[in-house]
């Protein structure tokens, strides 16, 4: 592991700045709030963006998989 360098690590939310979505790609951490089947917030979330997700049913945005 010796001279990897982590991946790029992103913190999202209301207040997270447009250009922390720049530059998204595989490899990339970031960290969101989840949410109970109530919509109360439970805590922060780690997730890592494993691969590129298909296009076809979105305008505008990217799509990862995860």
């Amino acid at each position: 592991m010796a001279g990897e360098r982590l991946a790029p690590w992103r913190k999202t939310g209301r207040r997270a700045d447009p250009r922390h979505f720049e530059g998204l790609e595989t490899g990339a951490f970031l960290e969101f709030s989840g949410y109970d089947d109530r919509h109360r917030q439970q805590g922060r979330i780690l997730g890592y963006l494993s691969g590129v997700g298909l296009e076809t049913n979105i305008t505008g945005g990217r799509v990862f998989e995860g």
